[in-house]
């Protein structure tokens, strides 16, 4: 299957009363992230591509289909644009149970070959015990969960999220996000995810999309976009932390803790509840990452890495460090005294101290 990079044109006008959304933007293939503070135009942007709003003026284009055209007169309805949309509100049928629901969007592809088997999705998301139920009864969580499963069993070319996991605890988004990833990677769906939380950007995009008072203002890779940005508007940095996709090692029960490798950099990490061999993802804030200019000792800290700095952020009252060792990037965040004092600089050298205990591991519940 051809795999084609720039897979939605956008660049439209849609006027409201009080507010007007002017986007231009083309989305790549892999997993997109929306973020911008709250009043932009963020869910109007995804209610222009799937065809709930019609724009003014302007285009849509996936892939080689053209969903809405101004200038030629184009808009196809919603519910053949081959786009996936979940909602804040899951919009269940209320008059269909779970297992209904998951599959009314399977029963009328015509091609079920180009398709998710809804069984592999009900046990991605562990639905099966809930199969049978009303959907009136279920938990937020629970109902977004099959919300999803329903919109990836139409097959659709692009799947957009807004904000769908605001009713969903942390562990269990944590779950939802890492199958949303397996579904990008082994079908080749793009996601186009409007999010509030940076750190789950930070988890789980590939690309993001700033907007700024109705408007489009930069597109492109994740981290690039990051340490270029000066609008400090746009992120928490109490949300700023390092994700990492870790090799299970070596279990030390006795200890509570864990040896793990990325690149082949090893982290020694709170005790993982999982096999030896398993892959997960661990969080480090960059508040808890100390920065040292020569090796230390003496020192309780397991986790000490020689890095090399790669770039520098200035924010209002920190700096934020990017070192890299062995292919693998970590951020810090130390006062401006720090850094003037360390007279760190890009290029040089310097060791990164983490203690074990300030490494948070992402669990998988049992939901």
């Amino acid at each position: 299957m051809e795999i084609i990079d720039n897979i939605l044109e956008v660049s439209l006008i849609k006027k409201f009363e009080n507010f007007e959304l002017k986007a231009n933007v083309q989305f790549k293939r892999g997993i997109s992230a929306i973020f911008a503070p709250s009043g932009t135009g963020k869910t109007t942007l995804l209610n222009c591509i799937s065809g709930k709003f019609k724009p003014d003026s302007g285009l849509v284009k996936s892939f080689d289909t053209v969903l809405f055209s101004s200038d030629f007169k184009i808009d196809i309805p919603p519910e053949k644009r081959s786009i996936g949309y979940v909602m804040q509100d899951s919009s269940l049928f209320p008059h269909l149970n779970v297992n209904e629901n998951i599959y009314y969007g399977y029963n009328k592809l015509k091609d079920e070959t180009m398709s998710i088997d809804p069984k592999w999705l009900v046990d991605l998301l562990n639905l099966g015990h809930l199969v049978d139920r009303d959907v009136k009864n279920l938990s937020g969580g629970e109902k977004q969960r099959v919300a999803l499963a329903r919109t990836l069993c139409s097959f659709p070319e692009i799947l957009l999220l807004d904000e769908p996991l605001v009713s969903v605890d942390n562990f269990s988004r944590n779950h939802i996000l890492k199958t949303l990833q397996d579904v990008n990677r082994q079908f080749h769906i793009p996601i186009i995810y409007v999010t509030h939380s940076f750190s789950e950007i930070l988890t789980f995009a590939d690309y993001i999309l700033f907007m700024k008072s109705g408007k489009t203002t930069r597109y492109g890779e994740l981290m690039k976009l990051f340490w270029e940005l000066e609008d400090k508007e746009y992120f928490d940095e109490e949300e700023l932390q390092t994700v990492l996709k870790v090799n299970v090692l070596e279990n030390i029960i006795s200890n509570g803790i864990t040896k793990s490798s990325v690149n082949g950099l090893i982290l020694w990490t709170p005790l993982i509840d999982q096999p030896e061999g398993s892959v997960v993802n661990i969080s480090i804030h960059a508040k808890d990452v100390i920065l040292a200019n020569k090796p230390v000792e003496g020192i309780s800290a397991r986790n000490i890495i020689n890095a090399s700095i790669t770039d520098m952020k200035s924010l209002d009252t920190s700096v934020l460090v990017l070192a890299e060792s062995n292919g693998v990037s970590i951020m810090s965040e130390i006062t401006h005294e720090s850094s003037n004092k360390l007279g760190l600089n890009i290029g040089e050298d310097v060791y990164l101290i983490i203690k074990t205990n300030s490494i948070y591991v992402e669990s998988v519940p049992e939901l």
